[in-house]
């Protein structure tokens, strides 16, 4: 169990870059809005802040405070990847993992985070987000689902 959760968090750290750079260097290069369907646009952002926006300004103590609550959360996906079994538990570790590494990477290498996919309905524009932001959302919900999941499990138990 343990080596999924290292494989899809490695799985999305490069996803992610690679995305990032294929967007700021290939696509988006100069920088500019394309739309890709009538729902999706790729247009290049900076986001100072945390997942899909938010915190988002332009405080000095915001990549401190994010940068060191980041590097908290690796540590304690990385004991927990150690600490418990389960592939649904694994790969939402993992997908979270990867997605807080492939953000603090470009936190530490350009002082921002690089959003460019910006999903849109009637419009009204969504955050913009990445691979990284994806990976994590995801991995939430699986998070989610797999306690809901033992929860039910031990309910039918009688526990």
């Amino acid at each position: 169990m343990i080596i999924i959760g290292f494989l899809f968090a490695i799985l999305v750290l490069a996803l992610d870059q690679l995305s990032k750079f294929w967007a700021q260097e290939i696509l988006l290069n100069p920088p500019q809005s394309m739309e890709v369907f009538d729902f999706l646009n790729l247009s290049p952002s900076w986001n100072k802040g945390v997942s899909f926006g938010m915190f988002n300004n332009d405080s000095s103590w915001t990549f401190y405070v994010l940068t060191i609550l980041t590097i908290i959360l690796i540590l304690v996906l990385v004991f927990w990847i150690f600490q418990r079994k389960g592939y649904l538990f694994s790969i939402a570790n993992g997908l979270i993992l990867g997605g807080a590494l492939g953000n603090l990477m470009d936190r530490f290498l350009h002082g921002g985070v690089f959003d460019f996919i910006d999903v849109h309905f009637k419009g009204y524009h969504f955050w913009t987000f990445n691979i990284a932001d994806g990976a994590i959302t995801i991995g939430a919900i699986l998070f989610a689902a797999d306690i809901l999941k033992d929860f039910l499990a031990s309910k039918k138990k009688g526990n």
